[in-house]
Order: C-alpha cells, then sequence, then structure tokens
C-alpha cells in the first residue's frame, strides 16, 4: 500500500468523498423543502455518510485513547472550534436579520460533530479496557433508549454523541492498515451494486421512508418524528437504521480507490472544508443566493445550488484554508 508518512492513501480518499456528501448533505437539506427527489438524496446520504465518517474519526483516534497522548488539547481544541462555527454563523444571522435564535448548550448544526469529538476522546478513554464488543452492544441499547427521552436531543448534542458513539468504537477496533477496498475488483462491483440497490429502494419507497428521515440524524427524541408514526417502536426503527447504515457504509467503503489521486489531498484536509463551509452556506443563502437562481433557471435551481457544493468543498480544500487551521492548533500546543 502507498503511503505518504504514516497515512494511507485509502482513508484520504475515503474522507474525501465523505466530506463532498457532508458539504452536499448541508445544501440538500437547505433546498429539500416539497421536492420528493431533494428529499430522497437527502435520505441517501444521511443514511451512511456521517456513521461512515465517525468510524473513520475512530480510525484515527486509537493512538490518542489509547495512550492519552494530546487528550487535553484536542478536547479543548474541537470545542474551540465548534464554538467558533458557532458565533460565526451568529453574527452572520445578525448581520442579514435572520437571527433565529441562540443557545449556548444547545447545537443542532455542524458544530455538534466537534463537540461530540471532545466527549467521545474522554469516554473512549475511560471505556479504553472494556470489550469493544460489549461497548458496542451496551452503547447500540443506550442510544436506542435514549430516543425515548425528550430532554436529550440537541442539549450538548447528547443524542447525536449517543446515536453515532457505537460507530465510533467500531473506528477504534479497526486496524487502519486493512483496506476495505485492498485490490478486489468484485469488491468494488459488489459495493457499487449494492449503493445502487440501496438507491432504487429509497427512490421506490419514498413516501415510505421519508417520514424516518429524523431517526438518520439522531437529533431528536422519536416522538419529534411526523404524525402517524408509531414511536413506541422507535427503539426498532434506530436498530434497523444501524444495520441499514452499517450495510450501506460497507459498500460505499468497498468503491473508494486506495491509491493516490487528486482526492487523497482533498482528504487529508477536511477539518478545515468542515469548519469554513457552513459559515460560507449561510451567507451565499442570507445574501439572497438561492433567490438568484431560481429566477435565472426555476426548474433546476435545486439542482444547481447542491452541486455549488462540489467547487466549494474543492475551494476549501486548498492550503489557503489550512493555515489558520494549522494556526491554530499550533495555539493548542500541536
Amino acid at each position: 500500500m502507498s503511503t505518504e508518512g504514516s497515512r494511507l492513501y485509502y482513508w484520504d480518499n475515503l474522507k474525501a468523498v465523505l466530506m463532498f456528501l457532508v458539504v452536499a448533505g448541508h445544501f440538500t437539506a437547505a433546498v429539500k423543502g416539497s421536492s420528493l427527489n431533494m428529499q430522497r438524496l437527502y435520505f441517501f446520504i444521511h443514511l451512511f455518510h456521517m456513521p461512515v465518517f465517525v468510524f473513520i474519526s475512530g480510525v484515527f483516534s486509537k493512538k490518542t485513547v489509547h495512550t492519552g497522548a494530546s487528550m487535553r488539547r484536542k478536547i479543548i481544541g474541537f470545542v474551540i472550534l465548534g464554538y467558533a462555527v458557532k458565533f460565526t454563523v451568529l453574527c452572520l444571522e445578525l448581520l442579514f436579520g435572520e437571527y433565529d435564535g441562540f443557545s449556548v448548550f444547545r447545537e443542532g448544526s455542524v458544530s455538534w460533530y466537534l463537540f461530540a469529538l471532545a466527549m467521545w476522546l474522554p469516554l473512549s478513554r475511560a471505556l479504553r479496557k472494556a470489550d469493544k464488543r460489549l461497548v458496542i452492544a451496551f452503547s447500540v441499547f443506550a442510544a436506542c433508549l435514549a430516543g425515548y427521552d425528550e430532554s436529550f436531543g440537541t442539549l450538548l448534542a447528547l443524542s447525536r454523541v449517543l446515536g453515532f458513539y457505537p460507530f465510533f468504537v467500531l473506528g477504534l477496533m479497526w486496524d487502519p492498515k486493512k483496506v476495505p477496498a485492498a485490490g478486489s475488483a468484485a469488491k468494488k462491483i459488489a459495493g457499487a451494486a449494492g449503493l445502487l440497490v440501496t438507491a432504487a429502494v429509497i427512490y421506490r419507497f419514498a413516501d415510505t421512508l421519508m417520514p424516518y428521515t429524523e431517526i438518520l440524524r439522531c437529533m431528536k427524541s422519536y416522538f419529534a418524528l411526523p404524525k402517524g408514526v408509531n414511536t413506541d417502536f422507535g427503539f426498532w426503527y434506530r436498530i434497523l437504521w444501524y444495520a441499514a447504515a452499517s450495510a450501506a457504509g460497507i459498500c460505499f467503503a468497498a468503491i473508494i480507490p486506495a491509491g493516490k489521486n487528486i482526492l487523497s489531498g482533498i482528504g487529508s484536509r477536511t477539518l478545515q472544508i468542515l469548519v469554513f463551509h457552513m459559515p460560507l452556506l449561510k451567507l451565499f443563502r442570507f445574501a439572497g443566493g438561492v433567490e438568484l437562481l431560481k429566477a435565472a433557471v426555476p426548474g433546476h435551481y435545486r439542482i444547481l445550488f447542491v452541486l455549488l457544493s462540489v467547487p466549494l468543498t474543492i475551494v476549501l480544500s486548498l492550503p489557503v484554508f489550512e493555515r489558520p487551521v494549522k494556526a491554530f492548533w499550533k495555539l493548542c500546543g500541536e
């Protein structure tokens, strides 16, 4: 396997494609409205993209969890970055008159992931000697039960912290030198076929699946599901999501190329994309960008808007956006 230092290109490629999906997912969320096709795309992306991203975070947190190296600095750093994004968005809302409320301790946007990392690291450190299989089983059970408690949700992003933690633990169990797509064309064909079947099922049964979209986000309790959905079965909805997300995630991981390519550089700089893309998306929306697209191409403005996520992701991966993030980590002592 080709390496650059200690980095395996496969994981950078996987992170790059996932980052495109993260940004595209946020763009899709902004315009899905009454568009069934946008809702289908949103459902497809959210079915597996964050579970796989969290899994990768676990894979590359093994040293920190096992040795405690840089633990305090990373926790502080992720919290500061999370609030930096949060307050930047707040300033944009105030500037454009789009203020919709603010809470220091509640987070439903992109900062949740940074806050979650700041909680997953010390939690995993405390549980490092426990059997990981038991940790996963207990965390899945706890996440499924937590959906019945309305006090969770966006408070400290606890619903998502619990909901996605099993994937983080799975990542801690994985050897980064073991590449899911290594050398097998058959795996790639099977993975592509699996994703096509997943997309076809979502397309065909969209009316049935869309009411369960909130299950994929793990952001609110089961009682936030639309009327007509039996919330008593919330536990099993989440179990089914874990199974579907794992299957789709495995298929997705199988199609990623393992060698160095144009994706590798983007995948090595995902943090800066995560930090900068949401304020820029908000700026574009608040400045009337969506309305301009709608006026220019009323029949296709949604898809054009979502496609803008691709060049934005590429631009944000450039070294100029890496410098402030590196400078920040130096201030944190890394």
